[in-house]
């Protein structure tokens, strides 16, 4: 069990790190943003070979003894493999990039330095009862559907 784990450990890590360091330099036509996803894509896909392999703790090779009486094992695996592809094509996957461009815009920047004069300079309200989710505002973007 331990050459299997340290192994895929290896592999996974060498992988990787192959791809994120030296990527750019085999696949120089790829954008960053492209690459980065290219390298989570891997890196799931190294999971869900490893949950594989995970199946057998002894030295046996067959992997797939008994796999089609497994319904965790499905499932979760097809949870695994849908996950990807919901990540990089649902259509709310602009939803982070716009809450944090909210979150940085000239009104989000006026409020803060309100609270800094409010507060003892250092900007921060913590311990003041409020948190930092309170301190967002949500704009009518929600009531038109456009956030």
């Amino acid at each position: 069990m331990w050459k299997m784990i340290i192994g895929q450990a290896l592999y996974q890590i060498s992988a990787t790190f192959t791809l994120h360091f030296a990527g750019p330099r085999f696949l120089p036509s790829y954008p960053e943003a492209e690459m980065r996803s290219l390298i989570f894509n891997m890196f799931v896909w190294l999971q869900i070979f490893n949950q594989y392999n995970n199946r057998r703790l002894d030295n046996r090779l067959n992997i797939f003894v008994g796999i089609h009486r497994n319904w965790y094992f499905i499932g979760l695996n097809v949870v695994m493999v849908g996950r990807p592809f919901v990540v990089a094509y649902r259509p709310c996957a602009r939803l982070a990039g716009r809450v944090v461009e909210k979150l940085r815009s000239k009104r989000w920047k006026s409020e803060n330095e309100r609270s800094e004069v409010a507060s003892d300079g250092s900007g921060s309200d913590v311990g003041r009862g409020k948190s930092p989710v309170q301190t967002i505002r949500v704009t009518g973007d929600v009531e038109k559907g456009l956030l």
